[in-house]
């Protein structure tokens, strides 16, 4: 991302807020319409299953019930608000929830043009418009039924408010995200090592495990093993996405030797396995060496840590693709572009796929096979355009040259 040279693209700030605001409104509306007059994907059935169990044996009990309930304790609690709201207001349940992504990618947009004028980013209207129409987040938000939006909207506030100095709210809203899903986590040694001083980073810590104890603190107690089990040992669906579709492809296929066939399972098996403290260790490593630097501001370094995520990661589930799509468009545009769009599309068939119907009504992966055919073309496709984007920026930041100064450094 280029820095500009003078200050002429912010000038007439109330006419380009304009810009941003009506149509980021227009698509909050068009998504508003959807969503009450569609259902949904299974996720939306499932959180409707899962709001009855809580409203029956309560948020402790569901841990130990339902296995596949990998969400926090705070989603419990917003799950019988939306369940009382629909109830009261007699709205459907899957209009209510998605009122949470909805919203939050509203307010992610305006985070956006906040960070651009910050950073001082050419074409700062041009992005935030490809960010409000990109389709990823369109199906997502206003057709899919999830929470992810929302936890990039914390992300992204958390960014945006350290970025302005403002450490113990950043740290706060902050761990308000890895109580919406515990993705954030990952995200941690990039926010650590970007503070300066020993004194910044014991106040983010603290801050940002206010929310978190208070939400998971009491669980861990009544039932940890079914917290941890649930939570922090979900790894999402295998074999559906990028290297992992690849060699499950080659794997499966009897046409194909029979010592290749056994290669392949050997290595996917490894990578099922390995890739997670793999990942870990390596954004460890390029946190400590690029962020307290700063070689890397904070949205760089989140599209730098979702891109090797993306990458590598054996699980998969394809709401997983808002994760990227905002930042993507920030840090890359041209690439992002086209990772979006080709993701709507992706996602578009994925739906008619599981839905039966053009367009979908209710999209039910529960009765339908993993997607194949020009769906898996497009997933190989997807996967290798996240592998560009990440080459491109690593040459771009020069970082292997970074990284050898700073060893050379020590």
């Amino acid at each position: 991302m280029k820095k500009l040279r003078n200050d002429k693209v912010f000038s007439n700030t109330p006419k380009n807020f304009l810009i941003i605001f009506i149509p980021a409104s227009i698509v909050l509306f068009a998504k508003l319409i959807i969503s009450y007059i569609v259902y949904g994907t299974n996720d939306i059935t499932s959180w409707i299953d899962y709001a009855d169990i809580i409203h029956k044996f309560g948020t402790f009990k569901i841990y130990s019930l339902v296995p596949l309930y990998n969400h926090p304790p705070l989603m419990s609690w917003i799950l019988k608000l939306i369940r009382l709201i629909a109830i009261r207001s007699q709205l459907s349940f899957p209009f209510v929830f998605r009122l949470m992504p909805i919203l939050a990618d509203y307010g992610s947009i305006f985070l956006i043009w906040g960070l651009l004028k910050k950073y001082k980013i050419k074409n700062i209207n041009l992005i935030c418009l490809i960010c409000i129409f990109n389709p990823i987040n369109f199906l997502i938000s206003g057709f899919h039924g999830n929470s992810d939006p929302v936890f990039i909207f914390f992300v992204l506030l958390a960014t945006y408010l350290l970025e302005n100095n403002n450490i113990a709210f950043s740290a706060f809203i902050y761990g308000l995200s890895m109580c919406i899903k515990i993705v954030p986590i990952i995200l941690a040694p990039l926010l650590f090592f970007y503070l300066r001083n020993k004194k910044d980073k014991i106040t983010f810590i603290s801050f940002a495990l206010i929310p978190p104890l208070v939400v998971f603190l009491p669980y861990l107690i009544q039932d940890y093993y079914s917290l941890i089990k649930n939570i922090f040992l979900y790894s999402g669906l295998k074999g559906i996405w990028g290297l992992g579709l690849i060699l499950r492809s080659i794997f499966k296929n009897e046409n194909v030797n029979i010592y290749i066939r056994i290669i392949s399972h050997f290595v996917y098996r490894a990578h099922i396995y390995c890739t997670p403290p793999i990942f870990l260790i390596y954004i460890v490593f390029l946190s400590k060496s690029l962020m307290r630097n700063r070689k890397l501001n904070l949205v760089e370094g989140t599209f730098l840590a979702f891109c090797l995520f993306f990458a590598i990661t054996p699980g998969f589930g394809v709401q997983y693709l808002s994760w990227l799509s905002l930042y993507a468009i920030i840090v890359s545009p041209i690439l992002g572009t086209i990772y979006v769009f080709l993701g709507g599309i992706f996602l578009y068939r994925v739906y008619v796929y599981w839905g039966g119907s053009v367009p979908p009504y209710y999209a039910n992966s529960w009765k339908a096979a993993r997607w194949h055919g020009f769906e898996n073309t497009l997933d190989i496709i997807l996967w290798l355009i996240i592998i560009t984007m990440l080459i491109k920026f690593l040459l771009t930041k020069n970082i292997y040259s970074v990284l050898k100064l700073n060893k050379f450094n020590k």
